[in-house]
């Protein structure tokens, strides 16, 4: 089904998303179709790439999967992805894991790039980092979004009880209780 044109009536007490709005080409109408079907008093949460200290990522990395990357045979980004999958592995499980499980490496952690992130993957496997990485390589389309255009998004749906969080410094996640159907945007 189209996201933007969901065959469904506003029946449901929870929707969510977790990291495919910010992949739609535009987020935002993403997610107004999704809380349009949540029934009044139901709730919602959406997690999304943030703008917040992803700047080397929109500069380098969104260049080169917009250009490259994202136009590459599946199978062969797959098998070229483990490269960069490979470095990523490596610095998590021998730098930011083991500094950040020490309370003397800690202290010293929290000034590497991109800590919080990279910390909190240290404890995947190979498979989830190295799909990690094959994702931000083969989607055609990423946004990241900035905090307060991700706050617009709960207001115009009149969402109630909205909690946004920062996560791991570097993506946004909400949730919020919605109200009357006519009270929302479309």
């Amino acid at each position: 089904a189209d996201i933007y044109h969901l065959p469904l009536k506003p029946v449901f007490d929870y929707a969510f998303s977790v990291g495919v709005l910010h992949h739609l080409p535009d987020p935002r109408a993403g997610f107004r179709s999704l809380a349009s079907k949540v029934k009044a008093g139901g709730h919602i949460s959406a997690w999304v790439y943030g703008a917040e200290n992803n700047g080397w990522i929109t500069r380098w990395i969104n260049p080169l999967r917009e250009r490259v990357t994202s136009r590459i045979n599946r199978r062969g980004l797959l098998h070229l992805s483990k490269l960069p999958a490979a470095a990523l592995f490596a610095a998590t499980k021998l730098v930011y894991g083991p500094l950040n499980r020490s309370a003397s490496g800690a202290a010293l952690a929290r000034h590497l790039f991109y800590n919080d992130y990279l910390n909190a993957i240290s404890a995947f496997g190979w498979r989830e980092q190295h799909t990690i990485v094959f994702d931000h390589l083969v989607a055609p389309t990423a946004f990241y979004i900035p905090r307060e255009e991700f706050e617009e998004w709960w207001r115009e749906i009149n969402a109630s009880e909205v909690t946004i969080g920062w996560h791991n410094r570097n993506s946004w996640r909400g949730m919020g209780r919605l109200g009357d159907s006519s009270d929302r945007q479309q």
